[in-house]
């Protein structure tokens, strides 16, 4: 039986850590990826992410941090989250 390869963060997908990995993320990532969200702007608050998704606030805080972690984002404190400029290299790394 052939193995999958494996990606940064496990067999099941890039957003695969906790209960958040189902939907939310991937949605960010996808806008980001696309660029409806634009590098230095900000991502949807905490409170537009709950209502999206209809999750709750700690599986909201999950996805973003998730999405922190791999770089896409970067949190101002008292400012919000903007999506990062990953850079060319970053890019193809993570596809």
């Amino acid at each position: 039986m052939a193995r999958r390869p494996r990606t940064p963060l496990g067999r099941a997908g890039r957003f695969a850590v906790c209960a958040c990995a189902s939907t939310g993320p991937q949605h960010v990532f996808e806008d980001i990826e696309s660029g409806t969200l634009a590098v230095d702007r900000p991502i949807p608050s905490e409170s537009a992410l709950i209502q999206r998704w209809g999750v709750a606030r700690e599986t909201a805080r999950c996805a973003v941090r998730h999405l922190r972690e791999l770089g896409y984002v970067c949190t101002v404190p008292q400012r919000g989250t903007y999506v990062c400029d990953r850079g060319e290299d970053e890019r193809q790394d993570a596809q």
